[in-house]
């Protein structure tokens, strides 16, 4: 009942919701074009500056942009610099009128207000195919604001002494999940829920220190979806449960570790909130987006030589965007690399179907939530002219199942024919490559997608940051040496950028030894590495990790379920293949495990039997004592699975040149690094 309308003046039987995708951000663009949703209203200082810059903005120049910046864009001097030089007065008023409370709108926000403006300014006709936005801004004196009336301050600067740095956040982050927000607040936060009507939204984090130059913070504090259902009392307590937990997530345990390891554990964080609709269409009872994804101008990950890394790669999914950006069980999303889209090491179509995407998240609207449904629950739910774009059938299977009398239809999503899709990877190409030199700096960008069965699409640009990617550009020389000491050696694969390493020690996890050892006991695997890691904290050895299949997944029957934290001081891991189990490295190029990696200065390897590898040495170390129960008393009973070697004294180096994409690991002689 609560969602937009069309009335036909031809028709006066005809009052249809607007459910699609394109036919809703229409309908939000001419709203915005009609009227503010906001009135200038209880004037402090803060809004009579704005107040005043709106009625004069034609008589003000360049200082009035700075000052404005200064006051609503994050601390990042790059990116103010960048939206003082790209932004008008005109601009930055319609962020002003959008924002609830006062003070600044945070990195990710700023990144994603920046990158669209630049595609604007600079190739007009491709912002033609952007979504527009209908964002709202929380600021960040209202999170200041909360923390004071909710008597949490004294709490938040115990947290910043280092004996209560992780015990204080505890208790911290429970006081702000039970906290209240003021009357003036709740008002406005109700008055935005009655623009969105019943349209979902999704509650991101936007803090004063993520999607910065120098600090990500990729995947460490929270995004809530709220489907936006129910009468307005409703979806406005469900809108202040996600703002809490949005705000309770700077005292989750991975994101105080991360800024402990960044040098920002005394950097006063503010959190300031960007709330975006969700851009999709309705599929009888589930909403979700056609498409979403992640895109990044340069490839590091070149499995290929004929891929070009300045092209640019995508990850892509069906449905929401969540499983673009994490690795998630049982399922790999879309790579392709923009400038051979449809090139990939998959060639049956078993292979295929089984590394490709099989559960799509959705917003169910009956049960009011996020789900991860099967592919083949939500099959029935969609037109056939979405099934013939987003996917495609396993026939080997089905011939077989037809055989043995159990004919089924076996569909997996590969996004194939939205890839194929005329004007889709060439607009991609050209919105990255343009943020990319006005950014004079490598971006990853968040996306969703809309397409009718004609083949019209629209981008929705959500999210942009700078991509650290390491080593671009630079030349390593791989010095000779004897094929009988190679331990690795590959071509592509990779990601870290340029690497000249001495190797000190390698953990080496058995494949067939892991596979072998029960289900259960796995994660104490994982808890082992966890324990060897905090072992060599701060004794400067460069350590090298090899691990079957995928490293940080949650489910032990994909590989090592480790988490950051249990290889943070690690120097370089590989995820090695392993066909007798179904273990296989997965092409993580862009999640938050992979921005973990390159922020810490990891270097990653996959390591396939048939693929990029061409030599791996799986005797390498026979001969070599295996250290572990001197570092972890207790573990006799993993003596076979998990391998530490010490090579300190013994010449190992890993060079990798990302020029030509070569990568080799093996002992050179001593004193090349010196």
């Amino acid at each position: 009942m609560f969602l937009r309308h069309r009335f036909e003046k031809n028709n006066l039987n005809s009052f249809a919701a607007l459910t699609g995708g394109l036919s809703v951000s229409k309908f939000y663009s001419l709203m915005e074009k009609k009227a503010s949703v906001l009135d200038d209203q209880n004037l402090d200082n803060w809004d009579m500056f704005f107040l005043f810059a709106k009625m004069n903005f034609d008589s003000t120049g360049q200082d009035t942009i700075n000052n404005m910046c200064e006051r609503i864009i994050g601390r990042e001097k790059k990116l103010t610099d960048l939206i003082c030089a790209n932004f008008k007065i005109k601009d930055l008023i319609a962020i002003k009128e959008r924002m609830i409370g006062s003070g600044k709108i945070g990195g990710k926000a700023t990144g994603m207000l920046l990158s669209r403006k630049i595609v604007e300014n600079i190739i007009p006709q491709t912002y033609l195919k952007l979504e527009p936005h209908d964002s709202f801004y929380i600021g960040t004196d209202v999170y200041y604001t909360y923390i004071v009336q909710n008597d949490c301050w004294k709490l938040r600067l115990a947290q910043k002494n280092d004996e209560k740095y992780f015990l204080a956040a505890k208790m911290l982050k429970q006081k702000i999940l039970n906290g209240i927000f003021p009357d003036t607040t709740k008002e406005q936060f109700r008055r935005m829920l009655e623009y969105y009507g019943q349209s979902p939204i999704i509650v991101r984090s936007s803090s004063l220190l993520e999607d910065s130059f120098e600090n990500a913070f990729a995947g460490k504090y929270e995004s809530v979806f709220c489907v936006n259902n129910g009468n307005l009392d409703e979806r406005l307590n469900d809108f202040e449960k996600a703002v809490k937990q949005v705000y309770a997530s700077t005292m989750d345990e991975s994101a105080l570790e991360y800024r402990l390891q960044r040098g920002l554990s005394k950097s006063d964080e503010q959190m300031a909130i960007l709330v975006q609709r969700v851009s999709g269409l309705k599929f009888d009872n589930v909403f979700m987006p056609c498409a979403a994804g992640v895109g990044y101008s340069y490839n590091s990950y070149q499995w290929h030589k004929d891929i070009e890394p300045n092209a640019g790669m995508i990850r892509l999914v069906m449905g929401l965007g969540t499983r673009a950006v994490e690795r998630t069980d049982g399922d790999y999303p879309r790579i392709a690399s923009l400038n051979k889209p449809q090139l990939t090491p998959l060639t049956s179509t078993v292979s295929k179907n089984q590394y490709s995407q099989h559960k799509v998240d959705v917003l169910d609207f009956d049960k009011n939530i996020f789900l991860s449904v099967n592919l083949s629950e939500l099959f029935l739910k969609l037109p056939e002219w979405y099934r013939r774009i987003m996917l495609e059938h396993d026939y080997e299977t089905e011939t077989l199942l037809k055989e043995q009398g159990k004919p089924e239809e076996i569909l997996f999503s590969s996004c194939e024919n939205l890839i194929k899709m005329e004007g889709f990877i060439d607009t991609l190409r050209q919105l990255m490559s343009v943020i990319q030199k006005e950014y004079n700096y490598p971006v990853d960008i968040e996306f969703t997608c809309n397409f009718t069965e004609q083949g019209d699409f629209l981008i929705n640009l959500l999210q942009c940051r700078p991509l650290q990617v390491g080593g671009i550009g630079a030349k390593v020389t791989i010095p000779d040496i004897e094929d009988e000491k190679v331990f690795f050696e590959l071509s592509g694969g990779t990601m870290g950028g340029a690497v000249s390493q001495h190797i000190d020690i390698v953990i080496q996890v058995d494949p067939a030894g892991y596979y072998q050892f029960p289900y259960k006991k796995k994660y104490n695997i994982a808890r082992i590495i966890g324990r060897i890691n905090q072992y060599f904290k701060n004794k400067e050895k460069a350590i090298m990790l090899l691990a079957p299949g995928r490293i940080g997944t949650t489910s032990p029957e994909l590989g090592l379920p480790v988490s950051f934290a249990e290889i943070s001081n690690i120097k370089v891991v590989c995820e090695v293949s392993y066909k007798d189990a179904g273990y296989m490295p997965e092409l993580s190029f862009g999640t938050h495990f992979f921005h973990d990696l390159v922020e810490t200065g990891i270097f990653y390897a996959s390591i396939f039997e048939d693929n990029n590898t061409i030599k791996f040495n799986t005797d390498f170390f026979k001969n070599t004592k295996n250290v572990l129960l001197d570092i972890c008393t207790g573990c006799s009973e993993v003596m076979d699975i998990i391998k530490v070697y010490d090579m300190s004294n013994l010449g190992l180096f890993l060079f990798s040149d990302i020029i030509s994409g070569r990568t080799i690991c093996g002992k050179f002689k001593k004193g090349l690094l010196k």
